[in-house]
């Protein structure tokens, strides 16, 4: 019995033994993944800065070594000049990645401005990557940078921000309304109007207005729930 036990033990040791060279061999090819050069990625953060960042160049970039792509994202973005939209398209891609999220998201939410502060870049293609970041990681407090750009908003960044808030109203009502709550009256009424800018379909529109009715009289949103039924209708 006890020469069946110390051969167990063996054998559990031998097993543990494998198991952990086989990590390591992991790890050692994926640190060897030959990584692109700073051109290519830069391509891949051009093809990932709309939306909610496209899927597939995302999954070629999670399949690299995770401090590599960390170490060449920071590289490219302390080269570049102030003024490069490249470093807000840097700045989302990194925030997708989990890299540095909070000085990240900074970067990305202070170039929703009315004055453009990088070439090329305007206030709808920061709305945009604002949008995904909202949509892509629930990052509920960007509603407020939002919500903050309708007191200058025109043309494509008032639709926009019609497409992403009436979107965002609808799938998630609750959170909309408690962001929306706080904020002046006379900006609220601002945001009412996106809902007849954008084209909401009846029946989408039509289940807003239910959620809306859902709010019960007891809740702190109630009021503000109320006020956007009657603008919607």
């Amino acid at each position: 019995m006890l020469s069946t036990r110390r051969y167990s033990l063996v054998g559990l040791t031998l097993l543990a033994s494998i198991v952990a060279v086989n990590a390591r061999t992991r790890s050692l090819n994926h640190d060897q993944i030959t990584m692109p050069s700073d051109s290519e990625i830069i391509q891949l953060v051009e093809d990932c800065a709309t939306g909610e960042g496209n899927p597939a160049t995302l999954e070629k970039l999670r399949a690299m070594p995770r401090g590599k792509v960390y170490v060449a994202l920071k590289r490219i973005r302390n080269g570049l000049r102030p003024d490069d939209a490249l470093r807000v398209k840097v700045a989302f891609v990194s925030c997708l990645l989990g890299f540095e999220y909070s000085s990240n998201v900074q970067i990305v939410s202070s170039s929703l401005i009315k004055n453009p502060r990088y070439k090329n870049f305007y206030a709808d293609d920061a709305a945009s990557l604002i949008s995904g970041l909202l949509a892509a990681k629930k990052d509920y407090s960007l509603f407020k940078v939002l919500f903050a750009s309708i007191d200058w908003a025109d043309g494509a960044l008032a639709e926009e921000l019609s497409a992403t808030l009436t979107t965002q109203a609808q799938q998630e009502t609750a959170r909309f309304l408690s962001s929306l709550r706080p904020e002046p009256q006379r900006r609220r009424r601002k945001i009412y109007r996106l809902f007849h800018l954008g084209s909401m379909p009846s029946k989408d529109l039509e289940a807003l207005r239910q959620h809306l009715s859902s709010v019960p009289k007891n809740s702190r949103l109630w009021a503000t729930a109320r006020e956007m039924l009657k603008a919607i209708a």
